[in-house]
């Protein structure tokens, strides 16, 4: 009969007989420490992209209260609590698309009520925790088997929309804001045509190079294998491309960089 606490118990005992091994494994010999360091370097290449894509996006959202920088130590920080107390340290966390949205709707709740952002999405995050809690307690993930591939569709198509909104609202901010200076009866602004025009060529490069990327696992070069480990990856690899072509093809072309907040405190 169905009981709570019978998920958790049944997943503690499986993963605790193979805990100690889980984490000693990788340092057996040199070759099983050539592959951890190599497996290492590549999530971090794979990782660190996204991280600084989305946390520049919870920048903007935010007003610079969330940034890079918080975004990929707090990432560092789940990194760890998560692969010492997740059952296994392999796990590997990601900031995602739909924690940007959500992160943006607390900020306008806070802004529209005057409540501290902080507070609120701390408040918000200790309220998902008990719901987290309570799932694992009944096993509620066991639900998922009566969802359809129609559900799993429809809340991507939620979260293409978004993000296309967003990159259509950061072309045109591009555009307005370095035209701002460029007509006479303007009196503030920048006059920097070139730095539009090559916003609006990275943003293609960078869409198109993904897709062809991701349409390389229908391809018949190399193993199947490798075209779908290539392809996975084909947004960073993007982005690394469009990083690398505008660094050394367009470098003395102002383009917007990084804000630097420097709000982060460290207490002894």
């Amino acid at each position: 009969p169905y009981r709570p606490f019978t998920g958790l118990k049944e997943d503690f005992a499986r993963r605790f007989a193979v805990y100690k091994s889980d984490w000693t494994d990788g340092f057996t010999d040199l070759q099983s420490i050539s592959k951890k360091c190599s497996t290492v370097f590549f999530l971090l290449c794979a990782i660190l992209p996204t991280s600084i894509a989305y946390g520049m996006l919870n920048d903007g959202n935010t007003q610079g209260l969330i940034n890079v920088q918080k975004v990929i130590i707090g990432q560092a920080i789940g990194g760890v609590f998560f692969a010492v107390f997740g059952g296994q340290p392999m796990l590997v966390l990601s900031t995602t698309a739909p924690l940007s949205i959500y992160i943006h709707v607390i900020y306008n709740i806070a802004e529209s009520t005057g409540w501290p952002f902080f507070r609120l999405y701390t408040c918000v995050g200790l309220w998902c925790q008990v719901f987290l809690i309570l799932a694992a307690i009944f096993q509620a993930a066991d639900l998922i088997k009566f969802t359809r591939r129609s559900t799993e569709e429809m809340f991507s198509l939620f979260i293409a929309t978004a993000l296309t909104y967003k990159a259509i609202h950061a072309t045109i901010h591009a555009y307005t804001s370095n035209f701002e200076g460029c007509f006479p009866e303007s009196l503030e602004g920048d006059c920097l045509p070139q730095s539009a025009l090559l916003s609006i060529l990275l943003l293609l490069l960078t869409c198109w190079f993904s897709v062809s990327i991701d349409a390389f696992r229908n391809q018949s070069l190399f193993s199947k294998g490798l075209r779908n480990l290539i392809a996975d990856y084909a947004v960073p690899i993007a982005m690394l491309f469009s990083v690398l072509v505008a660094s050394l093809l367009f470098f003395n072309v102002p383009s917007e960089q990084l804000s630097n907040h420097n709000d982060i405190k460290y207490t002894k």
